[in-house]
């Protein structure tokens, strides 16, 4: 298993609550083939957007967010950042 993901299907949008790779496949590429997988799964739900929060201390995903073109939004605790994207049209 190189990684994984756990994505909630609300009624507007999606969450994603988890997203993980294997230590020995960190930084091959395969968290962002995963990203992807996440929001073309957004898409196909028709999900208005994906939302998930990262933790402040977490700047490896942190960065990895960014780089997925997700947006900082407000709302999140002192210990995390928010973060949400609209999927494009299919």
């Amino acid at each position: 298993m190189l990684g994984y993901a756990i994505v909630a299907r609300l009624p507007f949008e999606a969450e994603l609550q988890a997203i993980g790779v294997h230590p020995e496949q960190r930084r091959s590429g395969a968290g962002r083939a995963l990203m992807e997988v996440v929001l073309s799964t957004a898409r196909g739900w028709l999900s208005e957007r994906l939302l998930l929060e990262v933790r402040v201390s977490n700047l490896s995903a942190i960065r990895s967010t960014s780089a997925a073109g997700l947006a900082k939004t407000d709302g999140a605790k002192a210990t995390t950042h928010r973060y949400r994207r609209k999927p494009p049209p299919a």
